[in-house]
């Protein structure tokens, strides 16, 4: 026989049954007679190896993949897996499988840590779960550590730790919008209590709350305004009015939710001016569904044409070329939010409007993640109305066209 492969062929991923001694009397001595019906116990062969099983059996999930979940899973202070093959604990800490071994990847959240201190008998437990991973640093105690302790915050710091809250909601919304729902629009209300979240830890860290605009947050506002779809073919429309032209909720697809990854909070970035927003609500809610939003901001526009090129490479089909109306001169390139949508013979009520300074390309990151400005087309023919219908990048050589232009109050719907 072997030393390998015997075992290994017989128990992996088996069942099989124990049998116990069973004793009458509390005590097992000389005097005690064994039940005359032995007891059993299941148990089962486990390998190490199982843990990484996590990622298909939990984050691979049907379970997962759902909309609702999400912030179930973000806001659940504990949460046991009962998974296809294992048992799988998660908690603020980190993760541990029912083999044993710790994964150390934290849970990326904002809310507060669950530590010993929250139960005094989980604090004894030298195996506690809740313990797990507990050398590192998680993401809430990072966003926490700047909360005001006193009246003095460093402004650098502070700026610093609502650019962690932001980031935090721009990587939730990446992985919401490939989920999916039953009912379309649960759209915003299935995010709510992340949004509400967000904005409990805003207040503890600025003393005042952010404003939440049909999905976008009024701190970071050029930043969220700069969504894009990943790919405009993947993008549908849900059929229902739900969000205005602006915002991620309008279509249902996977989006890329800022710019860069990362927002840049630096007033000198945002090429914008908020003037004014109207949302009207549909519940008591505040984080929930509207029936209606209007955002009014003071911005330079260029009127402009959109052409697709008729030699694309093959993945830049829902590229656009933009071109100044006035001189034909060709300034940047488009993404539209749903390529499909868009009709090519009318090129009529169209503007760029730039959003965030857009620096010199150098070795950063792709290009593809420094969308500078918005697409907008003209309402009904209503004068100063217009509604989103794509996102660009200017070229390298135009990177000022937007420093001549007349800066004007809009509204965006």
């Amino acid at each position: 026989m072997s030393e390998d492969g015997f075992l290994d062929y017989l128990l992996q991923d088996r069942m099989f049954s124990i049998q116990i001694p069973h004793y009458h009397g509390q005590h097992r001595g000389e005097d005690a007679v064994s039940d005359s019906e032995p007891q059993h116990i299941l148990a089962r062969y486990m390998e190490t190896a199982d843990s990484l099983r996590f990622e298909a059996d939990v984050e691979g999930s049907t379970w997962n993949s759902r909309g609702w979940t999400l912030q179930e899973r973000h806001l659940a202070r504990r949460i046991v897996h009962f998974s296809r093959t294992q048992i799988f604990w998660e908690c603020r800490r980190g993760i541990e499988s029912e083999c044993g071994q710790r994964i150390i990847r934290l849970p990326f959240s904002i809310t507060p840590a669950y530590g010993p201190e929250d139960s005094p008998d989980e604090e004894s437990s030298e195996n506690t779960s809740s313990q797990c991973a507990s050398d590192k640093t998680s993401r809430s105690d990072e966003i926490g550590s700047s909360s005001s302790d006193s009246a003095y915050v460093d402004e650098d710091e502070l700026i610093a730790t609502r650019t962690r809250l932001y980031l935090w909601w721009f990587q939730v919304l990446g992985d919401y919008s490939r989920r999916n729902l039953t009912y379309a629009s649960d759209k915003l209300p299935a995010i709510s209590g992340l949004a509400r979240e967000l904005n409990t830890n805003h207040l503890e860290i600025t003393q005042s709350e952010d404003q939440y605009l049909a999905g976008l947050w009024l701190g970071a506002l050029a930043d969220c305004l700069l969504w894009t779809p990943e790919d405009s073919s993947a993008m549908t429309d849900p059929g229902i009015s739900r969000a205005p032209s602006w915002s991620w909720a309008r279509y249902d697809g996977p989006t890329m939710p800022t710019r860069a990854g990362s927002p840049n909070l630096d007033p000198e970035s945002d090429k914008i001016e908020y003037i004014s927003h109207e949302v009207g609500l549909d519940s008591s809610n505040a984080y929930g569904s509207i029936t209606h939003a209007r955002l009014s901001i003071r911005a330079g526009l260029h009127e402009v044409l959109i052409v697709q090129p008729s030699i694309q490479q093959r993945d830049e089909v829902n590229r656009y070329d933009i071109y100044l109306r006035s001189d034909r001169s060709k300034i940047a390139v488009a993404t539209l939010d749903r390529a499909e949508a868009y009709e090519t013979n009318d090129t009529s009520g169209l503007f760029a409007m730039q959003v965030k300074v857009q620096l010199p390309q150098d070795d950063g990151p792709a290009r593809d993640l420094y969308y500078s400005g918005l697409v907008l087309q003209l309402v009904g023919g209503e004068e100063q109305v217009l509604e989103r219908v794509g996102v660009f990048i200017l070229d390298e050589d135009h990177l000022n066209v937007f420093a001549s232009a007349e800066k004007r109050i809009v509204t965006l719907v």
